[in-house]
């Protein structure tokens, strides 16, 4: 299934992070209605740069600590990672 083939390409690409390829590495995306003459399904494309405004991409960390017993994960989910550190994705 196309499911399988991406997963493959995407294992071959995290072999590649692993051995310090960064350079190799590649986006694989699927075309859900493939077109052209070849009519591509699955394109490779180069990554893009890291945005330094990114936590993730920035290598940023954050020391957090909270009281388990109290604190809802709603609370955590909603009021710690989405307002104050402004991961909505």
């Amino acid at each position: 299934t196309t499911n399988a083939i991406i997963s493959g390409a995407m294992v071959l690409e995290a072999v590649k992070v692993l051995e310090g390829r960064l350079s190799d590495c590649k986006a694989i995306v699927k075309n859900r209605e493939p077109s052209g003459r070849k009519r591509y399904i699955i394109i490779p494309s180069t990554l893009d740069e890291p945005n330094p405004a990114c936590t993730v991409c920035s290598g940023g960390t954050v020391t957090l600590k909270l009281n388990v017993e109290k604190t809802t994960f709603n609370f955590f989910l909603t009021r710690i990672l989405k307002q104050e550190l402004g991961l909505n994705e």
